[in-house]
């Protein structure tokens, strides 16, 4: 059972991953400051479109977040030092609208993943132990939740 999580959980991070190869299209790492949810150039003060890139100091990727005329606007991928991710959050003209995932700091493992609509938590979620086992299932409609199983660290339904 722990050999398939771990190929599941690896599994997704490479389908992350390959997501996330089609980001690199106007590149942006010079400095920008966000304001009121948009994000803007300092050179100019223009809205950016294309995606602002961060490194490590030991020069892996850190951050990637993709815009729309300054608005969030696609995905944003934070990455461990490693280059797995922390965490992944699809959005659409600023909002949560998509795919959110959420990896432990330590572990690296995944801790909650889940879906957005309209900034509104919605369908099913996971939640996870930091050893990887299932610990809630969790059904939102419109960000409030409609049913929930939670699981002890053996698998085991608790409520």
């Amino acid at each position: 059972m722990r050999k398939i999580s771990m190929k599941l959980t690896m599994i997704l991070f490479i389908i992350i991953f390959s997501f996330g190869c089609d980001i690199k299209s106007n590149v942006y790492s010079g400095e920008y400051y966000e304001n009121d949810g948009k994000y803007y150039y300092v050179s100019n003060n223009k809205l950016i479109t294309g995606v602002i890139s961060k490194y490590h100091p030991s020069g892996g990727l850190h951050y990637e977040l993709e815009l729309k005329n300054g608005f969030k606007d696609g995905k944003e991928v934070h990455y461990f030092t490693t280059g797995n991710i922390i965490d992944l959050k699809e959005y659409k003209k600023g909002v949560l609208n998509g795919r959110s995932i959420e990896a432990h700091i330590l572990s690296q493992r995944i801790i909650e993943k889940g879906y957005y609509l309209n900034g509104k938590k919605s369908g099913k979620w996971e939640l996870y132990y930091d050893n990887g086992k299932l610990k809630e299932k969790i059904t939102y409609k419109k960000n409030k939740v409609v049913k929930s199983t939670k699981f002890n660290m053996n698998g085991d339904i608790i409520n």
